[in-house]
């Protein structure tokens, strides 16, 4: 008997050690799977084949001025959510903006500390030191690798960023001290009623009938958070079809 018992309990000890075994390698995995779901990836995308426009108050716009419809979004570079939606941002970029069927429009946010200001500072300051908007497209793919991929703060975002689009690294920082851009828009995202990063809006119409005025919700039940991809095909489907 008393062997018995001493194998019953040389097995429960086994088992109670695979168990905890196992619950490690999930750990492990999930980790993994979790750092490598965190990578705001480049989207690939030639910007310099692409129309770039900036609307009358100084926001960013890629794409046809004659499609139909701007699809807006409000993200910061620091927010989690955003980051994560980055790869949603890609998808209609490289499926819409790429073909003309839409435009995209990006509203520097900065809420969350002082490396968020920097990232959003960079991002308008990569155009306006070199007079190219198609640089600001860049940044904005840089800085979210940046951001997801090295943790970087926003000292060492500026001196990749300067490498990467052979920039004078103290004339970016010069213009950070002066750059607004990002409270610009706030502001249009407090009166466009958005509670949080991401937050996604749209403009029916051409460039030139949209480039003023607060974006709308795609609809009523869609005012926070990031539009899935299909969403925003029917969206942009439906507006072409309106044309």
């Amino acid at each position: 008997m008393k062997a018995g018992k001493k194998q019953q309990q040389q097995q429960q000890t086994f088992m109670l050690i695979g168990a905890v075994v196992l619950l490690a390698v999930a750990g492990f995995v999930a980790i993994v799977v979790f750092s490598q779901n965190a990578i705001a990836e480049r989207s690939g995308v030639d910007f310099s084949a692409l129309e770039t426009n900036r609307t009358p108050d100084g926001a960013f716009v890629l794409g046809n001025p004659d499609a139909p419809i701007t699809v807006v979004e409000f993200a910061d570079f620091a927010c989690s959510h955003c980051q994560d939606y980055k790869s949603t941002v890609n998808q209609f970029i490289e499926e819409f903006v790429v073909t003309g069927l839409a435009r995209f429009e990006y509203r520097l946010i900065a809420n969350l500390g002082s490396d968020s200001t920097q990232y959003a500072k960079l991002a308008e300051c990569a155009a306006e030191l070199s007079g190219d908007d198609t640089n600001f497209w860049i940044a904005h793919e840089e800085l979210y690798y940046y951001a997801t991929s090295q943790r970087m703060s926003g000292d060492q975002a500026g001196r990749e960023l300067a490498k990467k689009l052979n920039l004078n690294l103290s004339r970016l920082l010069e213009c950070t001290q002066e750059a607004e851009q990002y409270q610009t828009d706030g502001a249009l995202a407090r009166s466009a009623g958005t509670s949080g990063t991401p937050a996604v809006r749209i403009r029916m119409g051409t460039w030139d009938e949209t480039q003023t005025g607060t974006p709308q919700p795609i609809n009523p039940s869609l005012t926070s958070g990031g539009v899935s991809i299909d969403v925003l095909r029917t969206t942009v489907e439906n507006a072409n079809r309106s044309s």
